[in-house]
C-alpha cells in the first residue's frame, strides 16, 4: 500500500510519518521545501496552491492521501481560512481525486462542533463558530458533494487537543516545557478550569494511520481520548512528570472566547478498523480525577440540583444545622461539605501557617491542626495554625490548650482588625512560604472587608483566602434579627468589593459547584498572582 502525506514536516505530520514507518506501507511525504525528514522517506516537492498537472502521478499514484496541510494556524479567527485556504484546499484535493486518487483521510477539527458543551459525538452536525472551523466544515461538505460525481473513499478525522514533541512554540505544552528548562519560578496560564480532551500526538498519529490503512473506512471520526480533563490537572501532571516545582499563576490569561468551557470527544471506535498486523493502539485510561472534573462541570450546569441545594441551605440555617458537628471532641460549627473542602485545600497547599479569625469553641483550630499533623506524618512537612478572636472564653481556651494537637496551635485575643493584632499576625507570617487564610469572625461588610485588606495579602500564590458565611447575602433578610449583618451587609458583599481592586485573587467556582451545600459561596478565593 502506498500512502502520501501532506503537511509531512508539520507537528502532526512528522508523527504520522513515524507511525507509518512502523508499517509495511510505502510512504510519500509531500513537502513545499527541501525536506529535513529521514532520508529513508521519499519526498516530493509540491505546493498544493499550485500543483502541476498530473499531480497524482507525480506522487506515484498513492492508494491513500493523508491530508494534514493547512496554513494560517493558530489564528482561528482569520478570514484567510475561508477566503484563501478553503478554495486552495478544495482545488488541490479535487484535482487529485479526478486524476485517480481512490481514498483520502482529511484532518478536521473539534471546533467544527462550535460552542456545544459536554461529550461530542462524530455524528453531530457542525455548528462552526470561528472562520477556521467554518472553512474545515465547508471543505468536508464540498468533498461529500464531490463524491456524488467522482466516487472515492473519504474519512474525515476531527482532531481534538494534541500535545507532544515538536509542537508550536506558542502552545501550552511547549511553553511549559521551556519554562521548566529555564528554571522559571512561575508559569502564567488561564484559570485552568476548562475541561478539554487531550491526546498525545503519537497516539493521534497511530489512529490516523489506522484510518488510512483500513480499506473500508469512509466516515467521520473523532481523534480523541474520549475523556475530559481540566487544563490545570493536565499541566500539574506534566509538572509531576518532570519533578518540577514550578508554580502556576492561574487566572493570568482570560479563557478563549471561541470555545466552550467544558467539551470533549465521544471516542469513535477505531479498534474495529485496525486489523493491520503492524498497527498497535494504546487506549487512554479513565482516571478518577478526570471523572470528578466531568461531574463537577455537569453539576455546575444543573440548575435543578443547585435549586434543591439552595432550598436545603434556606431550610437548615435557622435550626442551626451546622452546630450539630464536632471535630476530635470540639464543636466545629461548620457544614460537613465545607469541612471536606478545607481538608482538600489544606492537603493541596500544605501550608506552613494557617491563619484563622474567629475561634469560638476551637473546633476549626483542632481540625486544621489535625490535617497539619497528618501532613507532617505523611510528608514530614511541619505546619501550624494561628487563631484570633476578640473574646476567647476561658473554658474554650482551656479545652484547646489541653487537646493533644495543641502543640500546633497558638492564639491571640483581640479584635482581628486592630492594628496591634494585625501586626502580631503579620510578624507570625514572616518567613512562611505557604500561608492559608480563613476569615470567620464578625460578619458585617465593614469588618470582613477590613479583614480581607489586612490578611488576604498574606496568602501565598496558589493558596486560598476562604471567607466564610458569605451565604448571608442569599438568606432571607429577617433570618438574623439580633445581628448587625444581613442582605447587603455581609462577607459576600465585602468579597465583591475587595475583588474590584484585587485581581490577584479569583473566586474558585469549581469548589462551589462541587459542594453545592456551603456557607461560603463566592468565598473560596484563590490567589492567582
Amino acid at each position: 500500500m502506498k500512502i502520501a502525506v501532506t503537511g509531512a514536516t508539520g507537528f502532526i505530520g512528522r508523527h504520522v510519518i513515524n507511525a507509518l514507518q512502523a508499517t509495511d506501507a510505502e510512504i510519500v511525504a509531500v513537502v513545499r521545501h527541501a525536506s529535513v525528514l529521514d532520508e529513508s522517506v521519499r519526498t516530493v516537492l509540491m505546493d498544493i496552491a499550485q500543483p502541476d498537472n498530473n499531480a497524482w502521478q507525480q506522487l506515484g499514484c498513492p492508494d491513500v492521501l493523508i491530508h494534514l496541510a493547512w496554513d494560517g494556524l493558530p489564528n482561528y479567527k482569520s478570514l484567510h481560512h475561508f477566503e484563501t485556504e478553503l478554495p486552495k484546499q478544495y482545488a488541490f484535493l479535487k484535482q487529485l481525486i479526478t486524476e485517480g486518487l481512490p481514498a483520502v483521510v482529511v484532518a478536521g477539527t473539534c471546533f467544527e462542533y462550535g460552542m456545544r458543551s459536554g461529550a461530542l459525538s462524530a455524528d453531530l452536525l457542525p455548528q462552526p463558530a470561528n472562520p477556521y472551523a467554518y472553512a474545515k466544515a465547508a471543505l468536508h461538505q464540498q468533498l461529500q458533494f464531490l463524491q456524488t460525481t467522482h466516487p472515492f473513499k473519504l474519512t474525515w478525522a476531527r482532531l481534538f487537543y494534541l500535545y507532544g514533541a515538536g509542537q508550536a512554540p506558542t502552545s501550552l505544552y511547549t511553553q511549559l516545557q521551556q519554562a521548566i528548562a529555564r528554571g522559571d519560578k512561575m508559569f502564567n496560564m488561564s484559570g485552568g478550569e476548562q475541561l478539554r480532551d487531550f491526546l498525545p500526538v503519537e497516539i493521534a498519529a497511530q489512529q490516523v494511520v489506522q484510518l488510512a490503512m483500513n480499506q473500508h473506512a469512509s466516515e467521520t471520526v473523532n481523534i480523541c481520548s474520549g475523556q475530559p480533563i481540566s487544563v490545570r490537572r493536565l499541566v500539574e501532571h506534566w509538572l509531576h512528570e518532570k519533578n518540577s516545582e514550578l508554580q502556576l499563576n492561574l487566572g493570568y490569561y482570560p479563557y478563549p472566547d471561541y470555545e466552550p468551557l467544558a467539551f470533549w470527544g465521544k471516542k469513535t471506535s477505531i479498534s474495529s478498523l485496525s486489523n493491520h498486523p503492524f498497527i498497535t493502539y494504546r487506549s487512554i485510561t479513565v482516571n478518577f480525577e478526570q471523572e470528578v472534573q466531568q461531574r463537577i462541570a455537569a453539576i455546575g450546569q444543573d440548575e435543578t440540583l443547585k435549586a434543591r441545594a439552595d432550598e436545603f441551605m434556606q431550610a437548615s440555617v435557622a435550626p442551626k444545622y451546622s452546630y450539630n458537628f464536632s471535630w476530635l471532641g470540639r464543636p466545629i460549627i461548620q457544614y460537613p461539605q465545607d469541612i471536606v473542602a478545607m481538608q482538600e485545600i489544606i492537603w493541596q497547599v500544605q501550608p506552613d501557617l494557617i491563619i484563622e479569625t474567629g475561634i469560638a469553641h476551637g473546633g476549626s483550630l483542632i481540625f486544621s491542626a489535625s490535617i497539619l499533623e497528618l501532613i507532617a506524618s505523611c510528608t514530614g512537612h511541619e505546619g501550624e495554625v494561628l487563631g484570633i478572636d476578640i473574646d476567647i472564653r476561658a473554658h474554650n481556651r482551656a479545652a484547646i490548650e489541653a487537646h493533644p494537637l495543641s502543640k500546633r496551635i497558638s492564639m491571640i485575643e483581640g479584635s482581628s482588625i486592630a492594628d496591634d493584632i494585625i501586626a502580631q499576625v503579620v510578624a507570625k507570617a514572616q518567613g512562611k512560604q505557604r500561608v492559608l487564610v480563613c476569615l470567620d469572625s464578625n460578619h458585617t461588610h465593614a469588618h470582613a472587608l477590613a479583614e480581607l485588606e489586612a490578611y488576604a495579602p498574606l496568602t501565598s500564590v496558589g493558596s486560598y483566602c476562604v471567607v466564610f458565611d458569605t451565604l448571608i447575602e442569599d438568606m432571607p433578610d429577617d433570618l438574623y434579627p439580633d445581628r448587625p449583618w444581613g442582605q447587603g451587609n455581609n462577607p459576600k458583599t465585602a468579597v465583591w468589593e475587595y475583588l474590584k481592586t484585587h485581581d490577584e485573587f479569583a473566586i474558585d467556582t469549581s469548589i462551589h459547584n462541587k459542594l453545592l451545600i456551603t456557607v461560603a459561596p463566592d468565598g473560596y478565593l484563590k490567589r492567582v498572582r
